[in-house]
């Protein structure tokens, strides 16, 4: 594959540079460029009968990718000969501290450990067939002691020498085919953070919800820049390719045999680019998180770009099992998310009977049974029927306990009318006192409803945690009145709705008689502004009627209707 390689972050079309000392033939060193079939790496060094002065001669081919990156593993297919004092070699290089830029651009980097060597009369692999098994060798290689050779390396060097003596002899090798893979230890340099999630290099701790973004501008001198990724509790979640201003990212081609991405350049990532990752932060559950954005380039090696603590809250709903930076300190002396709240309508209570022959009945399994309210009492009820009035409070009453049956003190509990005079409404809130009672008036002026009294284990809870529902039926009904009883006549009917305020203009009652059997509807009509309602009828028969008015509860929320008490109408 001539010059050609497959590397994880850069690839191999390394720089191939030749070198010489003590040639005065060019032909000894030479190379091809292509990858045809058949195409190779070659340098040649012939016998010679030249004066040898200032050293031996060699020549050599080095594999250097520069740029900070090295060569961690890989494979060379090769063969080499030597005879006399020749020798052929690959070794690898790293290059010192103290060499000065005169040593690094002539290739002086120094060999430190041999791969494969051949000296004296001999030869390695067949040059003549180039895909030949034994022509390939493979490094790192493990020592008895576990020690790899090479170590990851700036270099590989294909060297062939001979000594100073006459005639020197002569050396070959030539490279078929080279897969390397390549590291870059150094992450990206980060140039600009913006968006949503961090604040340039820092993610503050803040609530995030929905969708959230980062944007990054980064630069590599090594292998090239190639996606931000952001992880969550140390879980990459989300990536973003960095593009450079013609929008190229990295080019890599199919993953090599061994996995890694693979290149035929060794710089296939741009060296500087943008990206953005969009991040929707309902995929992961509410509560506290770990973010932390990294910047990528080709090789896998990373920078932080930011890092933070955040609190995600992506629901209105907290309660038990909600994460506890959201739900805020204890409602209550106790510390639980279970709770029984019982509650009821004062005065509706009944204690079990005092009266001792009734106790000694009790005692008798059926007497207890169909006495159960004497024998043991009856709790607050939690339904209750009010007539007429409007006007003024009625007590609810109750207790709140944990599931042993401890009291919980100093609870607020919140009251909500439900249904009644308009749309749900808070009615306030009450304290538990130190035995887990408390006590509320609700006004009668919300018409029938349906009262909630709730408890949230925590002050941040959005939920309650126990509940008890009451209902308030307000019953309304309507005067009658009937004049002008005379056959032939109008007769007017007339009323009010007893309670009056509570309906609405065009609100019904229906004017009803007894036919023997059942109430039918003698005729309907709506009430006014005062809750006043008419009729007027020419009746031509001379008769009684058993009449009454009933008022139509479906037709408004804020009341149950009941009927007015029966009438006796006579016609003459």
């Amino acid at each position: 594959m001539g010059t050609d390689g497959w590397a994880r972050t850069a690839g191999v079309a390394l720089p191939i540079q030749s070198t010489g000392v003590g040639v005065t033939d060019p032909a000894w060193i030479g190379w091809t460029t292509s990858c045809s079939a058949g195409g190779s790496l070659g340098a040649v060094m012939n016998e010679t009968t030249s004066a040898q002065t200032g050293g031996p001669q060699w020549a050599d081919l080095v594999f250097n990718p520069g740029g900070g990156l090295l060569i961690t593993r890989g494979s060379l297919t090769r063969a080499m000969s030597s005879y006399g004092t020749g020798k052929a070699e690959i070794v690898w290089r790293q290059e010192r501290a103290s060499d000065s830029v005169s040593d690094t651009l002539n290739h002086s980097l120094h060999p430190t450990g041999v791969i494969d060597s051949i000296s004296g009369n001999g030869s390695l692999g067949n040059s003549a067939v180039p895909d030949w098994p034994s022509n390939r060798i493979v490094f790192p290689i493990a020592d008895a002691s576990g020690t790899l050779t090479p170590p990851p390396t700036q270099a590989i060097d294909v060297r062939i020498t001979c000594g100073d003596q006459l005639p020197c002899g002569g050396a070959s090798a030539q490279l078929f085919a080279t897969d390397l893979v390549l590291s870059d230890p150094t992450g990206p340099d980060i140039d600009v953070v913006g968006g949503t999630i961090a604040d340039q290099r820092t993610i503050p701790t803040r609530t995030l919800s929905g969708n959230q973004s980062i944007t990054v501008s980064a630069h590599d001198q090594g292998v090239g820049v190639d996606r931000i990724r952001l992880d969550v509790d140390g879980t990459a979640k989300a990536d973003a390719v960095l593009r450079n201003s013609s929008g190229d990212g990295c080019h890599f081609a199919a993953p090599a045999v061994d996995g890694l991405p693979a290149a035929t350049s060794v710089r296939p990532c741009p060296a500087s680019g943008v990206g953005t990752i969009s991040f929707d932060t309902s995929t992961i559950a509410d509560g506290s998180h770990g973010l932390r954005v990294l910047a990528l380039d080709g090789s896998g090696s990373s920078t932080v770009v930011a890092e933070g603590r955040v609190l995600v809250r992506n629901t209105d709903v907290v309660g038990p099992g909600s994460p506890a930076e959201f739900r805020g300190a204890l409602n209550g002396s106790i510390a639980t998310d279970q709770a029984e709240l019982v509650a009821g309508w004062s005065g509706t209570a009944r204690a079990a009977s005092k009266n001792a022959k009734i106790k000694r009945l009790c005692k008798t399994k059926a007497y207890s049974k169909e006495h159960a309210v004497e024998c043991v009492g009856r709790p607050a009820k939690t339904s209750l029927t009010h007539r007429w009035s409007l006007k003024g409070t009625k007590k609810i009453v109750g207790t709140l306990r944990d599931p042993s049956g401890h009291p919980i003190a100093d609870a607020g509990l919140e009251l909500t009318v439900v249904g009644g005079q308009g749309p749900a409404k808070s009615l306030g809130t009450v304290r538990t006192d130190a035995q887990g009672a408390f006590s509320a008036l609700v006004p009668l002026s919300n018409g029938s409803q349906k009262i909630v009294v709730g408890w949230r284990a925590r002050q941040g809870d959005t939920v309650n945690g126990a509940a008890a529902d009451l209902s308030l039926k307000v019953q309304v009904a309507s005067t009658f009145a009937a004049t002008n009883l005379k056959a032939g006549h109008v007769v007017t009917f007339s009323g009010r709705i007893v309670g009056g305020g509570l309906v609405k203009p065009g609100d019904s009652i229906r004017l009803q008689q007894w036919t023997g059997n059942a109430w039918a509807t003698f005729d309907d009509a709506k009430v006014d502004t005062k809750g006043r309602w008419k009729v007027r009828r020419k009746l031509t028969q001379r008769a009684t009627y058993r009449m009454h008015v009933a008022v139509d509860d479906s037709l408004t929320g804020l009341y149950s209707g009941i009927a007015s008490p029966a009438k006796l109408v006579a016609v003459r």
